[in-house]
Parts: structure tokens; C-alpha cells; sequence
């Protein structure tokens, strides 16, 4: 299983969790709550999940990412050269594609494993998976039937990074992009920021991501998700005194502090 760790470095997943609905139901993008105590053997929820390979242009010409060590040998491939993770896939239908037969594919998308004998995809073994008289098993989806959900495998996606030939640029997945998000109606303070320090001459509950508005501010936009939020304390640990903000700016001054609202952060 020592490939296992190996594989999951070359994974570039996004766990979209685009649902998680009650099986009984049927009720699409509803929240899942079962009645409790959940039986042995019961999966009463799910969880649909978007499996992403993240490609670039090399001299002109695209390349993916191998998302694990099989992927590498090249089959089996898309004819844009993208992985057809999970291939052959089966007959069931799910939001107009067929869904991956992860177990017995060749290039299984997520945790496979023989129990059995403990091979699994890319051990070295063999370059043939599964193997005769083997019966693997979707590791992941098995370990979420535990606790009473159901793992959906949708078809592996790929997306490059940036936009191709100039299409949708900003697409950027090899960085992690954090929006800070304010909740309810804030705090009302007095002070003034220059630079990045924001000078507080009156307030109280201030923290870290605490996001800021008013009097000029610089505030939220597409290049600036974020707005405006303290990222360091300096003399001010919730009250009175200095803090770090993220972007620089002027807005008030010493002698003329402005009106600060500071919204908690989601």
C-alpha cells in the first residue's frame, strides 16, 4: 500500500460536492439527514463528486498531469490526450454520462485495492488491472458506506490553467485562491488606515479576517474577492490600538479618522 501515499501526491482533485441528497427521497441537492440511529448496512446518503485533471500548453501543445501512476502509460486516454479516468465506464446514468466502473477499471480514479492480496494499480506487478482471479474494490466509497453514505464517481474533467489561446485567462488551478466572506452586521469603530496599517481609536471585537468597509475603503471586486480585513494584530489585540490590513491604501487620517464597519469572518 506504500504506492498508495506515492499516488495521492499526483492527484489534482476538486471535491465538488455539488449535492448530498437522501437516497430514499430521491431529492436532488437536498441535505441528507436519515433518521438516527443509522442500521449496519445502510447507506441513506451520497455525495456526487467531480474528479478534475489540471493540463498546460507546452510549445503549443496541451498536457495533463498524470493523476496517478497508471494515467502515465497512456491508456486509457481521451483522443484530446486528456485520462478517461474509471473507463470502460458503465451503464448507469447520471446527469446525462455514463458513471465510471471504478473497480474494474485499468485507470481507477480514486482508492483501489485487492483485499485479498493488497495490489492494487501501479504496484508493478502487472500492467494489467485487475489481474485474474483478483476482485478489487473502491476502497474510498467502501470506507464511506461505514457511516451510511454512497460515493459517486462522475467522469474525470479537465481544465487548463491558464485558459487556452486566451480563453477565460484568470482559469488558474494550480493556486489556492481563500475569499474571506463577512457575516452579519458588523461593529462600528473610528480610525484610519495607512499603507497597511489600520490605527483604531475606537472599537471593540476586532480579530484577524475581521473585514473592513466605509470612508473609503478599498472593498470587494473581481481582482479583490476579499475587500478589505485585518490579517495581523499589532498593538490592538480587539480594541483600540494598530492592525495589519491586506491592501494597501489611505483612507482617513489622523486627523481626520473616518467611520469603520468591521464584519466577523465566515
Amino acid at each position: 500500500m506504500g504506492d498508495v501515499k506515492r499516488r495521492l501526491g499526483r492527484i489534482v482533485w476538486s471535491f465538488l460536492l455539488s449535492s448530498v441528497a437522501c437516497l430514499a427521497s430521491g431529492a436532488a441537492l437536498a441535505t441528507c439527514t436519515p433518521t438516527l440511529p443509522i442500521t449496519a448496512g445502510s447507506v441513506p446518503c451520497y455525495i456526487k463528486v467531480q474528479p478534475i485533471d489540471v493540463g498546460t500548453t507546452v510549445n503549443g501543445t496541451v498536457v495533463y498531469a498524470p493523476f496517478n501512476t497508471t494515467s502515465q502509460t497512456g491508456v486509457p486516454f481521451n483522443v484530446d490526450g486528456s485520462p478517461s479516468a474509471g473507463a470502460p465506464f458503465s451503464s448507469t446514468n447520471l446527469l446525462g454520462m455514463s458513471l465510471p466502473n471504478n473497480p474494474t477499471s485499468p485507470n481507477p480514479i480514486g482508492f483501489v485495492v485487492d483485499p485479498a492480496s493488497g495490489q492494487f494499480p501501479g504496484d508493478g506487478v502487472s500492467t494489467q488491472w485487475p489481474r485474474t482471479n483478483q476482485h478489487p474494490v473502491d476502497v474510498t466509497r467502501v470506507l464511506l458506506n461505514n457511516i451510511g453514505v454512497d460515493l459517486v464517481w462522475l467522469q474525470m474533467a479537465t481544465y487548463l490553467t491558464p485558459g487556452l489561446n486566451g480563453v477565460n485567462p484568470s482559469q488558474n488551478f494550480t493556486t489556492l485562491s481563500v475569499i474571506v466572506t463577512p457575516t452579519g452586521s458588523g461593529t462600528s469603530c473610528t480610525g484610519f488606515i495607512s499603507g497597511t496599517t489600520l490605527t483604531v481609536t475606537s472599537c471593540s471585537g476586532l480579530a484577524v479576517y475581521s473585514v473592513l468597509s466605509g470612508g473609503g475603503i478599498v472593498g470587494t471586486s473581481t481582482t479583490n474577492p476579499s475587500g478589505t480585513f485585518i490579517n495581523a494584530l499589532g498593538t490592538g489585540s480587539g480594541g483600540a490600538g494598530t492592525y495589519t490590513v491586506n491592501i494597501s491604501q489611505t483612507a482617513g487620517s489622523a486627523t481626520n479618522p473616518i467611520s469603520i464597519n468591521a464584519t466577523s469572518p465566515l
